[in-house]
């Protein structure tokens, strides 16, 4: 499945290396799931190297990890002490957290401190909401960025020369600027300023060939579908010339390759995108409804910065310290 340079290994006698998949346990209603969570998992399996379902884990059921297994803890997650609370001791490598509901003061402190004194290394958070969340906690937390930014390991980066067609995933404009009345007219501007921009923004590739793709998949569909769904839009994202998107994972995994990106929504995340926002070329509307654009552009084609690179580096190089550890 991994075409990346890590070497082969066995866990230590009686553990596991183990892959952490997202089961939504605590959305009994949802209908279609995220593949950007199969994407993180993707980022963390170029490490682990696991081979089998036996070694998955849901991300919402911590308490399933045997004594000594191996996990990197790499995601979203609305902390729950009863889901993600560390039964036995267990290697853990906490980075790229993201915590989702900072109210949850007791559970998180439960689970955080468990988290660190297993992990023997800081807490990583992906972001600086979570960043700053920890550290009034008085955890041992530091910014490490997205482990999807690692992807040009196991996927690659194009030359351009070898780069075709423009990728727009999950971009639908009347959902994300809907206007609901024939009378508001800053809304329906709004949107006809954003399909303008769009339309400039994509004049450059007339020759390419444009493609719509979905992070969305039903929740009936299995884990190994999930993944399978997952890595051939990492392919697809890896060859193109240019993705527009909605979705940090796919936005983050094209800055890793090296794909021309943009992230446009509708509204920026306050809790999400400070500290990876400053890797990617962005459109949005800030808190007084001003369209913000934020893109690099050079002889009319977009281009990614490289602020990425030095948090990458840290992230693998930590990933494959891990691993070792794992085969010692």
């Amino acid at each position: 499945m991994f075409s990346s340079p890590f070497f082969l290994c066995c866990s230590r006698e009686g553990s596991m290396r183990r892959l952490m998949v997202y089961g939504y346990e605590h959305d009994h209603d949802l209908t279609n799931v995220n593949l950007g969570d199969y994407i993180q998992s993707i980022a963390a399996n170029q490490f682990m190297r696991t081979l089998s379902r036996e070694s998955y884990f849901s991300r919402d059921n911590m308490e399933v990890l045997r004594q000594n297994d191996f996990a990197i803890l790499n995601g979203w997650y609305r902390i729950d002490e009863k889901a993600h609370l560390l039964r036995f001791p267990v290697n853990v490598l906490p980075v790229s957290i993201h915590v989702s509901n900072p109210e949850a003061t007791e559970d998180i402190r439960k689970v955080i401190a468990e988290w660190e004194i297993n992990g023997d290394g800081g807490i990583g958070c992906r972001d600086l909401s979570t960043l700053n969340l920890l550290k009034k906690m008085g955890f041992n937390a530091y910014f490490s960025s997205c482990l999807t930014t690692t992807l040009f390991y196991q996927f690659g980066r194009a030359p351009f020369e070898e780069r075709e067609g423009v990728v727009f995933c999950d971009v639908d404009l009347e959902n994300m600027f809907p206007v609901r009345h024939v009378y508001h007219f800053s809304k329906m501007f709004r949107r006809r300023k954003v399909e303008k921009l769009l339309n400039e923004i994509v004049a450059p590739y007339k020759n390419e060939f444009f493609e719509k793709v979905s992070h969305s998949c039903s929740v009936l569909m299995s884990h190994e579908n999930r993944f399978a769904l997952a890595s051939d839009l990492l392919r697809k994202y890896s060859r193109a010339k240019l993705v527009v998107t909605s979705r940090i994972h796919c936005a983050l995994p094209c800055v890793a390759m090296g794909t021309p990106v943009i992230l446009l929504v509708r509204r920026y995340d306050q809790l999400r995108y400070p500290g990876i926002d400053q890797f990617l070329n962005r459109i949005y509307l800030d808190s007084h409804d001003k369209l913000v654009v934020d893109v690099n552009s050079r002889c009319g084609m977009v281009f990614n910065n490289d602020k990425h690179i030095p948090y990458a580096e840290k992230l693998i190089s930590q990933c494959e310290s891990f691993v070792r550890g794992a085969c010692s």
